[in-house]
């Protein structure tokens, strides 16, 4: 018998939810209220995935039937959970751009991080045009979005120097991870940090993060600190 992996999951999935509400509307093994009709909904899928299993004599065997191979991936099953909300919600689902975040060779928790924020609004959109003046006449589409996940898009490339291109590339994974430790460091233990110290653990976090990268030992860290605009332009070389 081949077993549809896809199906087995999807089934189960509507019964652990149908399980959950049977807890909530079952005393004593009574039923004291009457079914919702999205409860009657998933019924209904529940008995079309069951009539599409098929039992037959041979060895058991597992497929996975969303992806063409027949084995599970995580991207197969996005896509597939995509598709069916497409369907069933009559919307249309923008697939979150996974390559500004996970093509990003940092740490795990700092990749998470990053998705779930990638909503939230950019931080530049509450500035002031003072504020702005500068960092807009430079790089304009980084002011002009409106979300964490298009400010990462939007992320100019400045430069072709291999360690240049790297610190610029980590700089604001960096950045949003220290703000965001920084945030909890005043919410939650009453600890002020300036900015100074703040640029600081900026720079010291992609330092850290460059240290999987093999080419690391031919710079020093305090050329982060010295001659930052010097590294980031490119100008640093070899020590």
């Amino acid at each position: 018998m081949v077993v549809d992996c896809g199906e087995v999951l999807w089934i189960s999935m509507i019964i652990s939810r149908m399980v959950l509400c049977a807890s909530q509307t079952c005393n004593g093994g009574r039923v004291y209220r009457r079914t919702y009709e999205w409860e009657e909904e998933q019924e209904e899928q529940l008995m079309a995935a069951l009539a599409r299993v098929q039992l037959d004599d041979g060895d058991d065997t597992w497929r996975w039937s969303w992806d063409k191979h027949g084995c599970f991936s995580v991207k197969s099953f996005y896509k597939e959970l995509v598709n069916r909300a497409r369907v069933q919600q009559n919307v249309s689902v923008q697939r979150f751009p996974f390559k500004v975040v996970w093509g990003v060779d940092i740490l795990s928790k700092v990749q998470f991080f990053c998705m779930d924020i990638s909503p939230w609004e950019s931080p530049y959109c509450r500035q002031s045009v003072s504020q702005r003046n500068y960092g807009e006449s430079m790089f304009p589409a980084l002011f002009t979005v409106s979300s964490i996940e298009e400010w990462l898009l939007q992320w100019p490339v400045v430069t072709n120097h291999e360690w240049g291109s790297l610190v610029w590339k980590y700089l604001p994974y960096a950045t949003l991870w220290t703000l965001w430790k920084t945030r909890n460091n005043k919410t939650f233990r009453n600890t002020e940090i300036g900015v100074e110290r703040i640029c600081r653990e900026i720079k010291f976090t992609i330092w850290y993060w460059c240290s999987s990268w093999k080419r690391r030992k031919k710079y020093k860290y305090q050329d982060l600190e010295d001659n930052w605009t010097g590294v980031i332009r490119g100008l640093i070389g070899y020590v």
